[in-house]
C-alpha cells in the first residue's frame, strides 16, 4: 500500500478537521440543552482515545522546557473551544462561527509581532474589512455573548500561532492528544466552578 505524502496527509487532516468542526457546531447548536462544559469534555475524550497510541511514541518530550509553545497552544485552544461552544449555544451558529473564524486575522497580527512575519498593506485592509463584517453580523447580540465569542477568537489565534512552533517539534498525535487532555481538564474545572 502506498504511503500518503505529507501534503496529502495535511490535506486529509484539514478536511477531516473541517468536517468534524461542522458536525460539532451543528451538534452543539441543535443540542443546546447540553452544557458546553460537557460537550468540551466529550470532544476531549474522543481525541484522547483516538490519539493515545500515536502520541505514546513521543510523550516524554512534553516535559522538556522547550515544550512551552505546546502548553500555550493547548491551554489557549481548550479555552477557545469552551468559549465557542458557549457562544454557539447563545446565538446563531453563523454568527458564532464567523467570530471564531476571525482567528486567522489575529494570527497575522500575532505572527507579525512574535514570529517576525511581514504584513502587507493589502492584508491590513482585508483584516479591517473582515473585522468590520463580523462586527456587523454580531450587532444586536448580547454584549456578554460578543465578549465571550471574541475572547474565544483571540484564544484560537494564540493557539494557532503557537501551533506553528509546536508543529515543528511535535507530531500531530502528541499535539492533539495533549489538547484533548487539556479540554477534559478545562471542562471539569470550569464545570465544577459552575461558570
Amino acid at each position: 500500500m502506498k504511503r500518503l505524502s505529507e501534503y496529502h496527509m495535511g490535506l486529509l487532516f484539514g478536511l477531516a478537521y473541517g468536517a468534524f468542526q461542522a458536525l460539532m457546531s451543528l451538534a452543539v447548536h441543535v443540542g443546546a440543552g447540553v452544557d458546553s462544559n460537557e460537550l468540551t469534555f466529550y470532544r476531549g475524550a474522543a481525541g484522547f482515545v483516538f490519539y493515545l497510541i500515536p502520541a505514546s511514541r513521543r510523550i516524554g518530550a512534553i516535559a522538556e522546557r522547550s515544550a512551552w509553545p505546546l502548553w500555550l497552544r493547548t491551554t489557549a485552544s481548550s479555552l477557545s473551544i469552551l468559549c465557542y461552544y458557549w457562544t454557539v449555544q447563545r446565538t446563531d451558529i453563523g454568527i458564532a462561527s464567523s467570530m471564531l473564524n476571525l482567528a486567522p486575522v489575529f494570527v497575522i497580527v500575532f505572527s507579525a509581532l512574535f514570529l517576525t512575519e511581514r504584513v502587507t498593506g493589502g492584508e491590513l485592509a482585508a483584516m479591517g474589512i473582515a473585522v468590520a463584517s463580523v462586527t456587523g453580523l454580531g450587532a444586536g447580540i448580547p454584549t456578554i455573548v460578543w465578549i465571550v465569542g471574541m475572547g474565544g477568537c483571540l484564544l484560537a489565534a494564540i493557539s494557532f500561532t503557537s501551533l506553528r512552533i509546536s508543529a515543528q517539534k511535535f507530531s500531530v498525535g502528541v499535539v492533539v492528544w495533549i489538547l484533548s487532555i487539556f479540554m477534559m481538564v478545562t471542562a471539569l474545572k470550569i464545570g465544577r466552578a459552575h461558570v
